[in-house]
Formats: structure tokens, C-alpha cells, sequence
């Protein structure tokens, strides 16, 4: 984490002068466990006026208290102040042992990045892990992929597609998933220590 402050205050460039790397990868992977949900006037980094608004948009988050760091780090950066959310969604369901949440950040002007939360500290959440080492699909696969397409056709551009954990595998279960023609809108996908899937051969 701590690499990930130093870059977020050293890299100035703007992300038409630097295009989005694995680093800036890694820091919207840990910004898609922020409690967008409980801030839902507020959807892009200059819209948070005080401390109190972005504790609570980290409280009991992954790495919370950095994570606060970093947020004041980006929005003191021209490279990041501009980021804005959309789309946040979150789902949790027990009939189907679901645990699903997903962001879009606006990066730049036709460019946004997809974030696919990893697995929370919740049961139902490492019961969807368990499933995820003998299923071939578990239900966050499909929800991801019918995110990707909703997303798609609001914002056309660029995107990448990325997280942590069990994130970074629903990101690679979206592009298995998507035709060539659509792959193009793609630049990169990045998965952060993520687990393969259960059916290597697929």
C-alpha cells in the first residue's frame, strides 16, 4: 500500500500524457471497496468537501485508514482529481451465496475502468469462494458480464477491467465471455492475486 501512496502523490502526469498503467490499476481495484452507497450525492473526488465524507466512504473497507490516505492523495493530484463513479452497485444474496459489487471510474475522456470488488469479510462471501473452486460458473459471473454490457452501452470508449481477489477472476470471466468485436473496447485487464477458474480448459 504504501507504494501505492507514493505513486498516487509522485505521478503527475496527466492520463493523456501517461496512459493507465498497472499501478493506477492497483489503486481503482482498492477504491471499488469504498461505501459509494452511503455517499450517493457525491460521485467523484472534488465532490468530497471534508474528512467526515471520505471516513465514510472507508469505513470497515480493505485497508481503510490507508485507503483515506489515498483518497486525500489523489484529490490534491491533477492526474486523479477529475475521477469521477458511476454505476456502483452491490449485491448480496443468500439464497444463491452471492456477493457481488462493481464500480466504473471515469479515467479520462473516453476512457473508464471497471471495477469488480473481491471477496468481502461476510459468509456469504467465502461461501461463494468455496463454490468458485467446484463450480465452473457461480451467479457474480453472470451479474458480472450483464454489468460489463450495461456499462458498455452507456459509456462508449475505452475501458479496462480489473480488481483484486476474486475481483480480478470476474473480470477475466467477462472478456471469456465476450465476442471478438467487443474485446476491442478492451485494453487491458488486470487480476490482482486472483484464483483461476474451476474449469481450466474452458
Amino acid at each position: 500500500m504504501n507504494n501505492m501512496l507514493v505513486y498516487a502523490a509522485k505521478e503527475r502526469k496527466s492520463f493523456s500524457e501517461a496512459s493507465l498503467n498497472e499501478i493506477d490499476s492497483m489503486i481503482f481495484s482498492q477504491l471499488a471497496y469504498c461505501n459509494f452507497d452511503l455517499l450517493p450525492q457525491i460521485t467523484k473526488l472534488t465532490d468530497l468537501a471534508s474528512d467526515d465524507e471520505i471516513k465514510t466512504l472507508t469505513q470497515g473497507n480493505l485497508g481503510g485508514k490507508n485507503t483515506e490516505r489515498l483518497i486525500k492523495i489523489m484529490i490534491k493530484n491533477l492526474r486523479f482529481k477529475n475521477v469521477s463513479w458511476h454505476q456502483a452497485i452491490s449485491k448480496v444474496d443468500a439464497k444463491t451465496q452471492m456477493q457481488f459489487n462493481a464500480v466504473t471510474f471515469y479515467v479520462a475522456t473516453g476512457e473508464y475502468y471497471v471495477a469488480y470488488r473481491g471477496t468481502t469479510a461476510t459468509t456469504i462471501g467465502w461461501k461463494e469462494n468455496f463454490n468458485m473452486s467446484f463450480r465452473d460458473w457461480v451467479p457474480a459471473h453472470y451479474f458480472a458480464r450483464s454489468y460489463y454490457r450495461k456499462v458498455r452501452n452507456k459509456f462508449p470508449g475505452k475501458f479496462y477491467i480489473g480488481d483484486h481477489s476474486k475481483g480480478g477472476n470476474l473480470a477475466f470471466a467477462v472478456a471469456l465471455g465476450l465476442k471478438e468485436v467487443d474485446l476491442a473496447n478492451i485494453v487491458r485487464i488486470d487480476c490482482f492475486d486472483g484464483p483461476g477458474f474451476h474449469n481450466q480448459d474452458r
